[in-house]
């Protein structure tokens, strides 16, 4: 890894992208690396976290009728239809 000034500003924003799985494993373990380097940036990180698993374990996935999958898709394609 490339050794350059830490910025929380910068690093806050792959926070999502890890927890996301958007990062290659080369990525991660750099991000992962620098964010063991500051407290507040790790601190963030954690919170998003476990708010995201949170989320995950409240959350109730339902199944929804091909009916109703289709009318949702029809009523977007008429409202961009219209703003034309």
């Amino acid at each position: 890894m490339e050794k350059h000034r830490h910025s929380c500003s910068e690093l806050i924003k792959r926070v999502y992208l890890c927890l996301d799985g958007e990062m290659s494993p080369q990525q991660e373990e750099d991000f992962l690396e620098e964010l063991g380097c500051c407290n507040s940036c790790l601190e963030k990180y954690d919170i998003e976290k476990n708010f995201k698993q949170y989320l995950i374990e409240k959350v109730q996935r339902r199944k929804i009728s091909v009916v109703l999958v289709n009318n949702i898709r029809q009523q977007i394609k008429d409202s961009f239809r219209m703003s034309d």
